[in-house]
């Protein structure tokens, strides 16, 4: 999904929980996955501008863009 529909969506109260995950695959930087108990999805990563998956290069960093993006709710951690 991207920001500006995780930011709806948790406006909105569709998004239960988040999940960052650790992605040493890719970059060594954090992701951030958001979860739906609903029949159209039921979770879906933050996207880049481009399409491809978001990271971060801290949980600072992440905290810090998942309260500007609204969520309240707790954070998971799972890497």
């Amino acid at each position: 999904m991207t920001q500006n529909e995780f930011a709806l969506l948790v406006g909105a109260g569709a998004i239960e929980r988040v999940t960052v995950y650790r992605d040493r695959i890719a970059s060594d930087g954090w992701s951030v996955w958001g979860y739906a108990d609903d029949s159209r999805w039921s979770r879906d990563y933050i996207e880049t501008a481009r399409g491809g998956q978001r990271t971060w290069s801290s949980l600072d960093t992440v905290h810090r863009w998942l309260r500007d993006h609204g969520w309240r709710g707790s954070i998971e951690i799972d890497g």
